[in-house]
């Protein structure tokens, strides 16, 4: 079965090849979110995903995004920000919002 499955995956195109790598790492991101919930019943999906975080990026990410949230939820003004940027940060790692002005 091992062979057969290096195989497919040989004869695969590079664009197949990274459809199946992302959607694998998609299914582990989500198996890995469901067992931080499962071993936090009483929290709230938004710090589900900041222990998430903090699991795979640290706790200094985790309390930096904290920090933006709290600041962020004080500020009449939500409009100036993204709508799921802390989704973003604290999930993908990927995206950081900077204050330029």
């Amino acid at each position: 079965a091992e062979r057969a499955l290096i195989a497919l995956l040989r004869e695969a195109t590079v664009a197949q090849r990274g459809s199946r790598m992302l959607a694998l790492s998609a299914t582990v991101k989500e198996l890995s979110l469901r067992a931080v919930a499962r071993a936090n019943p009483g929290d709230s999906e938004q710090e589900v995903r900041l222990k998430w975080a903090e699991l795979h990026y640290g706790k200094d990410l985790a309390d930096r995004v904290r920090a933006y949230l709290a600041a962020r939820s004080c500020n009449d003004d939500k409009s100036a920000y993204p709508s799921r940027m802390s989704e973003s940060i604290a999930i993908e790692g990927q995206e950081e919002h900077r204050d330029d002005g």
